[in-house]
């Protein structure tokens, strides 16, 4: 098989392991990006663009794997979590197609650098600003958060996750399954706005098609096993990837 004819596999292995882990810890961006931009030679612009892509059916899956929970949510908070999340992944989206390939490549070692630092701190983020009432929505200062990080989202997503439980923690939301049911609904309703816009621009459609099963069964899988996994473990692994993938693409920045 030649390169171009593995570059769809390795693409859904990729999304397979990335959609996983971002429905029991996020981070999948730490897996997916350099895989598409190190492994498959893309630029890290489009790289990062066609991740967006084809990572967005895992998000989906994650979402559907937790509908009885979702049932529970009242509809008025659903429903300003995905205006919000809309309006910020598309903002991401055009912000990302009106970026420079080279200013891109620029910033990448910044946004994974503070993508690492916000996934590190998110249980700090939790304890500092969890003052012990339980909500069961999330509310007021916590949703022009949603909205800020459903930007980040939308332009880039390393560390998202992150940013969505720390507003919700803001907010006093403590219950850590109900967050993750949450966190995983801004996500897709974010990088559903931020494909839209996207898809007009460059993709590598062959990579993001093939990467599309695979998400689906990532996204599937991790969030039925969110509850049984040792997210202390995989919250290290994925914070070592997230140093090493900062010093990596800064020392390219510097060349």
């Amino acid at each position: 098989m030649t390169a171009a004819g593995a570059a769809p596999l390795i693409g859904a292995a990729a999304a397979f392991a990335a959609a996983f882990v971002n429905a029991i810890a996020g981070g999948g961006t730490f897996i997916a990006f350099p895989t598409l931009n190190g492994v498959l030679g893309m630029t890290e612009k489009l790289a990062n663009a066609t991740c967006t892509v084809g990572l967005w059916p895992g998000y989906a899956s994650s979402v559907a794997a937790a509908r009885k929970d979702l049932a529970s949510i009242p509809r008025d908070a659903l429903t300003r979590l995905i205006v919000l999340s809309v309006m910020g992944g598309a903002v991401g989206g055009a912000l990302l197609l009106l970026t420079p390939a080279g200013i891109f490549s620029a910033v990448v070692p910044i946004l994974l650098g503070v993508g690492t630092i916000l996934f590190a701190s998110g249980p700090l983020v939790n304890r500092r600003f969890n003052p012990g009432a339980s909500q069961e929505t999330p509310q007021g200062a916590a949703l022009p958060v949603i909205f800020a990080v459903a930007i980040y989202n939308g332009y880039f997503g390393a560390g998202g996750g992150v940013l969505v439980m720390a507003g919700l923690a803001v907010c006093g939301l403590h219950d850590a399954r109900r967050a993750n049911i949450f966190k995983m609904l801004v996500q897709v309703t974010s990088n559903a706005a931020a494909v839209a816009v996207l898809a007009w621009s460059g993709i590598e459609w062959p990579v993001a098609l093939g990467m599309m099963p695979g998400a689906i069964a990532g996204g599937w899988f991790g969030m039925r096993l969110a509850n049984v996994m040792p997210r202390g473990l995989l919250r290290a692994i994925i914070i070592a990837c997230g140093v090493v993938l900062t010093v990596v693409y800064t020392v390219k920045a510097l060349r």
